[in-house]
């Protein structure tokens, strides 16, 4: 969590306006909800959708693996 949040730090010592952020997309890494809670107030947090096909893909395999096992 304080790699995420040094990251996102290090942009606002650049010149990103923390405030002015509507939007923050993200891995489902849990850690980064807080961090972006607490430094972008007004964005909405989002998951990645290719990382969200990719968990409904692995979550489906499993599915279908152990469906074909028990017959």
């Amino acid at each position: 969590m304080e790699a995420i949040t040094a990251h996102y730090k290090e942009l606002i010592a650049n010149g990103l306006v923390a405030e002015k952020v509507a939007l923050v997309v993200t891995d489902m890494l849990p850690a980064y909800e807080s961090v972006i809670s607490n430094l972008f107030v007004n964005a909405l947090h989002q998951f990645c959708i290719f990382h969200l096909v990719q968990q409904v893909n692995k979550a489906l395999k499993k599915t279908l693996q152990a469906h074909r096992t028990a017959n």
